[in-house]
């Protein structure tokens, strides 16, 4: 089968699993219609997202507990970096719709709201996630490299840039 085969099966993929439906299958809606399926997605005992993945692990241990060991913070699946602007992937390149247009693509943003909704609910940062939630994984929350000297120079509770994101971060997109 050719690449537009395979992108017309896989098409809305994460929407029918989530509904139950098998993917590449019958191209049928959820039983409850698009709009009370995203409703279901909310309901989900947990939201990650492999973009925040340090901070998914961080939430998930917020919300249900345990100990958070190093190990899950590894990159199990390395590979090489793709961006859309490279030439290697480009969805229009094919005459694909970009995927966020999709039903996938509103399923992807409404994990997304459930995500920052439940960092904020838990109180999740890299402060917390350091000192309360992954303390066996502090290191990961390091801020590594240069830090400007303009967040130098605030007081130690007005730092809040580097909460969500920080110098030294790992990606889990590069080799």
């Amino acid at each position: 089968q050719d690449l537009n085969s395979y992108a017309v099966c896989v098409q809305d993929c994460s929407m029918q699993m989530l509904a139950g439906i098998a993917c590449g299958g019958d191209r049928r809606p959820p039983p409850d219609g698009v709009d009370g399926f995203m409703g279901r997605v909310r309901k989900l005992g947990f939201v990650g997202l492999t973009s925040e993945w340090e901070l998914s692990i961080c939430l998930f241990h917020a919300m249900h507990g345990g100990v958070c060991k190093e190990e899950e913070f590894s990159n199990v699946r390395p590979g090489a970096q793709r961006n859309a602007t490279s030439g290697r992937y480009d969805p229009a390149g094919y005459g694909w719709a970009a995927p966020e247009t999709g039903l996938d693509g509103r399923v992807y943003a409404i994990a997304k709201e459930v995500f920052w909704e439940n960092v904020r609910r838990y109180n999740v940062n890299r402060r917390t996630c350091m000192q309360e939630y992954c303390a066996a994984g502090s290191r990961f929350f390091e801020v590594m490299g240069e830090i400007p000297s303009t967040f130098r120079d605030q007081p130690e509770g007005s730092r809040s840039m580097y909460d969500f994101d920080w110098p030294g971060r790992a990606s889990f997109d590069e080799d």
